[in-house]
């Protein structure tokens, strides 16, 4: 963080670490942010900028940060012991399930379920006599509504028939019940995308991706499997670049915006964490450490001091005191229900009272034209 005076004040695991080498090595160093702010990426003249471009001109001896190891930067500079990974994730505004109000009277119906429904009218529990398709259909769904009829089944396979689709009925009732209940009161995270190739398929939201020379933008641009490349070239590079992440965090709160970010940059911010949604799952994974120019004599000394200090158990003890614990946002708020998770059966029910009077409407029309 800079102080009032103009100063860095630098802290943290990194730090820790630092200071801890600086004791166990025996040296002292001063630490110095790049003037650019940036972690480093090729320039088109061959040239780096950021930490990796202090480096590479011999302005710095080595880099003290957690540097995503990825070929690209390799062949500048030699990567120490990784001492951490970096895990992007993506990230949109809270959404629920109860925000799908169209789709939230159906929602609990899978496909096995509809096809067992529709099964079901093939059966006949009348044996009387031979019944049409029409009387077949309108008997089941009478049944499944809980409602009789008049039918006289005679036989033990048609009694079983008639009481299954019964049974079957007050089995669908509770249970399309319990779960419309469920679905309009509870607010349940709802994750409407798993990766890239949903968001492709959706096409209404923007990928957006933090810019500066992240090992990320690397990455996503050179990537050899075809959706990710599509994902950079289609929903990221022409509108979703950003280059901070408080910028990449507000439009990701305010718009239709996905932000993939990295794990320690969300949960290191000042937002309110639970005021987005954190999609199952990473997406990128990096091997992380501190750098070395390439074919520094300090690479071997440094790997073997941090070797120990793995092995001893002092840089877990360290990162334990500087983790930033994951806010609980399971929790499940539960709300009364308002016109808008109700608005679409009004709808529907709307709907059909009007089709019913246009159907008698026309029925009516029809006998006098033949009478």
């Amino acid at each position: 963080m800079r102080r009032a005076t103009g100063g860095w004040h630098i802290v943290g695991w990194i730090i820790d670490l630092l200071n801890t080498l600086e004791k166990n090595m025996n040296f002292t160093c001063s630490v110095t942010p790049s003037v650019d702010r940036e972690f480093g990426a090729q320039r088109p003249d061959g040239s780096w900028s950021g930490i990796i471009g202090l480096v590479d001109d011999g302005q710095a001896d080595i880099i003290v940060a957690s540097l995503d190891n990825i070929l690209a930067r390799a062949a500048v500079v030699d990567f120490l012991i990784t001492v951490d990974v970096t895990r992007f994730v993506m990230v949109m505004r809270r959404a629920y399930n109860m925000d799908a109000a169209w789709t939230n009277y159906t929602s609990e119906f899978s496909a096995e379920v509809w096809v067992a429904l529709a099964a079901l009218l093939c059966c006949s529990p009348d044996e009387t006599r031979r019944p049409s398709y029409l009387e077949i259909c309108s008997v089941v769904i009478a049944a499944l509504a809980a409602r009789g009829c008049n039918c006289s089944t005679t036989s033990i396979s048609g009694r079983m028939a008639w009481i299954t689709t019964l049974c079957c009925a007050v089995l669908v009732s509770a249970h399309y019940n319990s779960a419309l209940y469920s679905i309009l009161t509870l607010n349940k995270p709802y994750y409407p995308f798993d990766g890239f190739q949903s968001l492709l398929d959706h096409g209404g939201y923007t990928l957006g991706v933090i810019t500066g020379g992240t090992s990320l933008e690397t990455e996503l641009e050179e990537n050899i499997d075809t959706t990710a490349h599509r994902a950079w070239n289609e929903l990221a590079k022409p509108r979703g670049l950003v280059t901070s992440p408080a910028e990449g965090l507000r439009k990701a709160r305010e718009e239709n915006y996905v932000l993939l970010i990295s794990e320690t940059e969300f949960y290191g911010t000042s937002n309110d964490e639970c005021d987005y949604t954190v999609l199952p799952g990473s997406f990128f994974k990096f091997p992380s450490g501190f750098a070395v120019k390439k074919g520094s004599a300090l690479g071997p000394l440094f790997n073997k001091a941090l070797l120990e200090i793995i092995n001893t158990g002092v840089l877990p003890r360290i990162k334990r005191y500087w983790n930033i614990p994951k806010p609980d946002c399971r929790h499940l708020g539960v709300s009364a229900m308002t016109n808008k998770q109700m608005m679409s059966a009004f709808c529907f029910l709307v709907l059909g009272l009007s089709l019913a009077a246009i159907i008698t409407g026309c029925e009516r029309l029809l006998r006098k034209i033949h009478k």
